[in-house]
């Protein structure tokens, strides 16, 4: 309090004065900016002033207040507080001012609270392939989409074995999402469409794959199923498991000929086939030991056969000659001559010193179709009734056996 005081002539007058000092909240602030995702609530950062002695004066004021943003009636946990918690409703921008007072003085600052919501975001179904194939990951998201382990969005790629794979979405507010995605990586079956076969036309074959649970063989063959191959040929298959993976395999299948029947014939004491190797002789049905040459020397009586084998496949029975065996050479008995040759209904036979002989006639599959004993030199043979084809004639005498080759046409 400050008076001033007038003298004049022995009279005073005064007159008080009161000066009041008030302390300027010069240290009021509201804190820094904020920048905050996934909540609408904030607690502010403000510093109050700090008075002399301590203690706010009993006049001062502190107090924040809205200024600007998307909800106009924020609610503070403490309006004075310069660390209240402030809540809105709506996301967005906001800016709130700090303000103290004390007396006269007044301080206000201001800060922004950037309140964002979480961005959504999705890195798809968790997927399944099989061992060496490609997958595709395409996140979605409200902002810049990212994966780990080098994968880009939308992009294939190969994975080589199980995993977890995660996406992150950064929006403009510098908020974050992620999500998490499962490749599962299935192995490959382990194809085996067995080894290569071998055999003989007109025989049946089976082809049994392994490695998986479903098999798909191409030119229609069925797994496990006989069928009987037409030529050499390499079959395929594609063995699949349960998960659809699947890999494949193959096998050769050879189909070997079967050799042209043989034709035997029977000259003097010798038996001859037409087939220069591969020969097995029989005699009464019975594989005779050693005899595999193109011609035999029959050495009992009996009616003999030649099955040839070649590749592993045997030829049908030849025709079939019946042998008498005198067990001794054979003598001079001139030229024997059987005409014509092919025949249509007749043959003749003529013979030089032969004398009485048996006449066999029997076809090419050993069917007996003539006997009869022949005493003349030249006889005449009725093939009329007798269908075309292939036919042997055995002539028997006491020292001497000959057969010949006849066609009937």
């Amino acid at each position: 309090v400050l008076r001033w005081s007038v003298s004049y002539g022995g009279t005073t007058s005064t007159d008080d004065v009161i000066i009041t000092f008030n302390e300027d909240p010069v240290q009021a602030a509201a804190g820094s900016d904020q920048d905050i995702c996934g909540t609408l609530s904030a607690t502010l950062e403000g510093i109050a002033h700090s008075y002399q002695g301590g203690t706010a004066p009993a006049a001062s004021t502190r107090q924040w207040t809205y200024v600007s943003g998307p909800d106009t009636s924020p609610v503070f946990s403490d309006a004075s507080s310069p660390t209240s918690t402030l809540t809105v409703s709506t996301s967005g921008s906001y800016v709130f001012r700090w303000t103290e007072t004390n007396g006269n003085c007044v301080r206000t600052d201001e800060v922004s609270i950037d309140l964002s919501d979480i961005p959504n975001v999705s890195g798809g179904p968790d997927q399944e392939v099989c061992y060496g194939e490609s997958v595709t990951l395409s996140g979605t998201g409200d902002g810049t989409i990212s994966w780990d382990q080098g994968v880009i969005n939308g992009t294939p790629f190969i994975p080589t074995q199980t995993g977890e794979y995660h996406v992150s979405v950064l929006n403009g507010s510098g908020c974050s999402n992620s999500d998490t995605v499962v490749v599962t990586v299935n192995p490959i079956p382990d194809a085996d469409a067995g080894p290569d076969q071998e055999v003989c036309f007109g025989e049946a074959v089976t082809l049994t794959a392994t490695g998986g649970t479903h098999y798909l063989w191409d030119n229609s063959v069925s797994n496990g199923v006989p069928f009987t191959p037409s030529a050499t040929t390499v079959y395929n298959v594609v063995v699949s498991d349960d998960k659809g993976c699947s890999d494949q395999d193959q096998v050769l299948v050879e189909v070997n000929p079967i050799p042209q029947t043989p034709i035997i014939t029977y000259e003097s004491d010798t038996l001859f086939s037409d087939s220069d190797m591969g020969n097995q002789w029989y005699m009464d049905g019975t594989p005779i030991t050693d005899a595999e040459e193109s011609y035999y020397v029959p050495k009992l009586q009996g009616t003999y056969h030649a099955v040839v084998t070649q590749g592993g496949c045997e030829s049908e029975e030849s025709n079939k000659i019946f042998v008498v065996y005198s067990g001794v050479e054979k003598n001079d008995v001139g030229e024997l001559k059987i005409y014509p040759n092919p025949a249509e209904d007749f043959i003749k036979i003529e013979t030089e010193r032969i004398g009485k002989y048996s006449l066999m006639i029997t076809s090419s599959t050993g069917q007996l179709i003539l006997k009869e004993d022949v005493s003349d030199p030249i006889h005449r043979v009725d093939l009329s009734s007798m269908h075309p084809g292939i036919y042997f004639i055995t002539i028997s005498a006491e020292e001497f056996v000959s057969t010949r080759k006849v066609i009937k046409r």
